[in-house]
């Protein structure tokens, strides 16, 4: 069922959730993912009013399974409803040695995955590692974005102006700041940080609502570089709401911006042309004028 949001002004938008994270891999490996686990995460998105979705690997994963099991299980995933799970981004463990760069550059050549992300706390070190800039070489020449968390509480392993160190090293890579809302101090760093680097972008997951956080951004940076991100994740993925959603939608932004923030910047930022408007038959409804 589509989201209706009463006492707007009729516009109604495509939602495209850039951040979810597919269920946790078991110790043994889960390559086929089972019926039950993919109609639970498309129910999810049907509630929500989710359209379409680009899907992650979990933050972490046993250490019994290889980084090749998990992104073969994420290719599962979105090979089960390529209508609805448009795109996917692979992993690697950052400190894996020479097999995680031969499963980046293998990730490069799957036409099922679209980028890299890492969650550095999750791996045991910071998103700057001198490792990470072999990796992101891989990135630079193969014209893959980087998903980089900056979750406020993972602290100094993900702190901002470590990204910032990247996307000064690799300004060919768009970095997208995953988690980067999540504290009015992390948000604050990142808006000054993107100023100067125009190839750090931000979704909107775990986005401190204090301030109109939202308004703010745009108006230091555009509205060019903000994504709608909801962070599912786990078997049910843990919120009752898409919090998201509701404040790009009631956010005082123009309608074009909205656009821009809950599909189209994502559908640019990974290169993918407007689905079949038709597929899900969800839309969002703009919320009352503010």
């Amino acid at each position: 069922m589509p989201v209706e949001v009463p006492g707007g002004n009729g516009a109604t938008y495509r939602v495209f959730d850039v951040h979810q994270h597919m269920p946790p891999v078991r110790p043994d490996g889960d390559p086929e993912p089972t019926p039950e686990k993919l109609q639970s995460r498309i129910s999810l998105m049907d509630d929500w009013g989710i359209d379409w979705a680009c899907l992650q690997a979990p933050g972490g994963w046993p250490p019994t399974v290889t980084s090749r099991v998990v992104n073969e299980t994420l290719v599962a995933y979105r090979s089960s409803h390529p209508d609805r799970y448009i795109a996917a981004i692979g992993t690697v463990h950052a400190l894996g040695g020479r097999r995680e760069i031969e499963e980046l550059e293998r990730i490069a050549e799957e036409p099922l995955l679209d980028g890299v992300a890492w969650h550095h706390k999750l791996q045991g070190t910071n998103i700057d590692h001198p490792a990470m800039l072999d990796a992101l070489r891989i990135c630079q020449e193969a014209g893959l974005p980087a998903f980089i968390h900056c979750w406020q509480d993972s602290g100094p392993p993900e702190f901002p102006w470590r990204l910032a160190d990247l996307a000064e090293k690799f300004p060919a890579v768009t970095f997208l700041a995953l988690d980067s809302m999540s504290s009015m101090v992390h948000t604050g760093w990142l808006v000054q940080i993107a100023k100067h680097h125009p190839n750090i972008w931000f979704d909107t997951a775990m986005l401190s609502t204090s301030g109109k956080v939202l308004e703010s951004i745009v108006n230091q940076i555009g509205d060019d570089r903000v994504l709608l991100g909801c962070n599912p994740f786990g078997e049910n993925a843990n919120f009752n709401y898409p919090a998201p959603i509701y404040d790009v939608l009631y956010a005082s932004l123009p309608s074009e911006s909205k656009e821009k923030i809950l599909s189209l910047n994502a559908l640019r930022l990974l290169g993918i042309d407007m689905p079949d408007q038709t597929a899900s038959g969800n839309s969002v409804g703009e919320a009352p004028a503010t």
